[in-house]
């Protein structure tokens, strides 16, 4: 068995390494910077997580005084899911909300529409 030569391989095939090649010297973008906050979120807390109401996407509460404020109202609650709007940030990798005042729980037991 020979050995294969890499010699004449950019002269037999010399269109997709140009492709690769000014792929590589593309300029790079910016990144994207994270999102810092506070914000005022509202969705639902169920006493483990808090599902924003407009995404859809769900985070960790991150522990704190607020976050366990939130629970305690949830505790005695009836024990589904409610309505919150919580003053938060994100923090850490990975992301969970860090609640920074005392949550709202509000009367509604879903997302309005």
């Amino acid at each position: 068995m020979s050995a294969i030569s890499v010699r004449n391989l950019s002269k037999t095939y010399p269109v997709p390494f140009r492709r690769l090649r000014a792929f590589f010297r593309r300029p790079v973008k910016d990144p994207v910077e994270a999102l810092r906050g506070p914000f005022r979120m509202i969705g639902l807390y169920d006493g483990a997580t808090f599902k924003e109401c407009r995404t859809g996407l769900a985070w960790p509460l991150a522990q704190t005084r607020a976050a366990e404020t939130l629970k305690g109202e949830f505790l005695k609650g009836q024990g589904s899911a409610v309505l919150v709007t919580l003053d938060a940030q994100f923090e850490g990798a990975p992301e969970v909300l860090r609640v920074l005042r005392p949550a709202s729980v509000l009367d509604a037991r879903a997302c309005p529409s």
